[in-house]
């Protein structure tokens, strides 16, 4: 088939998503291809095509016959889900097509939905980590947002409900944190590098290892690693790669992206105090406000796919084997879908938001993010109602290609008092908490 009047039509225009901290803002560069290009070619990495609008970023997530997010036969080492393709390893079940995805996707459902974080441990969990993390600097007065708070309570819940023991928790999600929070080519970001490629390489193997060791001595582990390698897909039971595979993509989504979106509501309340106020006086209001702080400040910016069958998108011909961002980010930005797109109004409904993504790929751990979120920022509210962060002292993530957030957000309040006593206080206590050193940023 040939592509060449596709190819000659092509709307080109000069985008490059890799955004860094005090050039170009995402949102007005996303603002400016929703009005003029929607769908728009870019020469970039290669070449590629943005897609922008709410609508036409719905159908290309609902459209996974058209659109895929599997690897590349030819560099099987590389995800697409990013562009230019990245060389991490394989991400179950983010990364395979249907039919192939369905069995590990049902996995998953069975131990993120909605009745399960709302009836199990998890939800109480995040209540605790949340309390936990704040009785380590409410007597203070002063902590950074993101380090202090919001990156260490995520990985708390998420990797204490993996099953990795506590000593491998503020190590990993302050690597994954500062992965993105750095310029690609800073020492920090690169010591990120290294410590993500390492954990995922050893410290996975062993703890998945270990999983399988005690199936097989009648010993299951009661964790979400223990579930995994318990299970059967397809008819066979699981193996140490795929669970492993699971694990990594549990990993990489729940722990930075929640952190992300919890900061930047906290940063975006130091702005707007009437907001903070009404929240305070009114809580009923989190059960739209954390949705329409998502959509507002949405962690994810966009995500890769690979064209798998000729299709019009937008009035444009794309053809297989070209690369797609689709933009969720954009989506939730768009002025057509949200009246007031630029506002955040907490009592927003419907907010038919796409942070989470749509159709087969949506976030399975959407519901439990939810809830982190809520407990995290609501609890720095109840506990330290007057915070006031240091805009000297804040800076946003350096490399925002797919996320975005802030790197660090130092903030002050008047000290109050520890919550938590007893002798569960010390679960965690063999981690140091840290401050980190807004000149880094």
């Amino acid at each position: 088939m040939s592509t060449q009047p596709a190819q000659a039509a092509r709307p080109t225009v000069d985008f490059d998503h890799h955004f860094v901290a005090g050039g170009v803002d995402p949102e007005v560069a996303y603002g400016e291809l929703r009005k003029k290009c929607p769908v728009a070619w870019s020469e970039n990495h290669g070449g590629y095509w943005i897609v922008s609008t709410y609508d036409l970023v719905s159908e290309v997530f609902h459209d996974h016959q058209s659109f895929s997010t599997a690897r590349n036969p030819k560099t099987p080492e590389l995800t697409n889900l990013a562009i230019p393709p990245q060389p991490f390893q394989l991400q179950i079940p983010e990364e395979l097509d249907p039919p192939d995805f369905l069995p590990f996707r049902r996995l998953l459902n069975g131990i993120l939905s909605l009745q399960k974080v709302r009836a199990g441990a998890l939800s109480e969990r995040a209540r605790y980590w949340v309390d936990w993390h704040i009785d380590q600097v409410i007597e203070k007065g002063e902590c950074d947002l993101v380090y202090d708070l919001a990156s260490p309570v995520i990985g708390a819940v998420v990797l204490e409900w993996l099953g990795f023991p506590s000593s491998d928790w503020l190590r990993i999600s302050e690597s994954f944190h500062d992965a993105v929070g750095y310029a690609p080519d800073s020492e920090r970001a690169q010591r990120a590098f290294q410590e993500i490629a390492t954990f995922q390489a050893r410290r996975v193997s062993e703890e998945v290892a270990l999983r399988f060791e005690l199936l097989e001595n009648g010993t299951p582990k009661d964790d979400a690693m223990g579930y995994l390698a318990s299970q059967v897909v397809a008819g066979e039971p699981m193996t140490p790669e795929l669970v492993e595979a699971m694990v990594r993509l549990l990993i990489a989504g729940g722990v930075d992206t929640t952190a992300s979106g919890s900061t930047s509501a906290l940063v975006h309340l130091h702005h707007h105090p009437e907001h903070r106020a009404t929240l305070i006086e009114t809580p009923d209001l989190w059960d739209t406000a954390v949705d329409e702080f998502l959509r507002r400040y949405p962690p994810v910016l966009g995500h890769g796919r690979t064209v798998k069958q000729e299709v019009e998108l937008g009035g444009q011909t794309l053809c297989p084997g070209e690369r797609v961002l689709v933009s969720e980010a954009s989506a939730c930005w768009d002025e057509g879908e949200f009246e007031g797109a630029d506002e955040v109004r907490l009592d927003r409904f419907p907010n038919r938001h796409v942070a989470f993504g749509l159709g087969i790929h949506r976030c399975p751990g959407m519901h439990l993010a939810r809830y982190v979120f809520r407990d995290l920022v609501s609890g720095v509210l109840d506990r330290m109602p007057d915070y006031a962060v240091d805009e000297s002292r804040a800076f946003r993530n350096a490399n925002q290609a797919g996320m975005a957030g802030w790197a660090s957000v130092h903030a002050t309040f008047t000290p109050g008092q520890r919550k938590i006593s007893g002798p569960d206080e010390l679960t965690y206590a063999d981690i140091p908490t840290r401050v980190s050193e807004a000149g880094d940023a």
